[in-house]
């Protein structure tokens, strides 16, 4: 199923109207699942995304 499902998402464009601009996207790749991927939400502070959305 991982497999189809990603077939999918990458022929499907995805279209954003929250800006002034309407921005039309295609997924070129998948990288690693929430829990795994971090961003610098400060300075020094790295976070996983997993966490950012519980904490919200």
């Amino acid at each position: 199923h991982p497999l189809l499902i990603r077939g999918v998402l990458k022929s499907t464009w995805f279209i954003i109207l929250h800006t002034n601009k309407i921005h039309r996207y295609r997924l070129k790749s998948f990288g690693h699942p929430a829990n795994e991927h971090k961003f610098s939400k400060k300075e020094d502070n790295e976070i996983t995304i997993d966490d950012y959305f519980n904490n919200k």
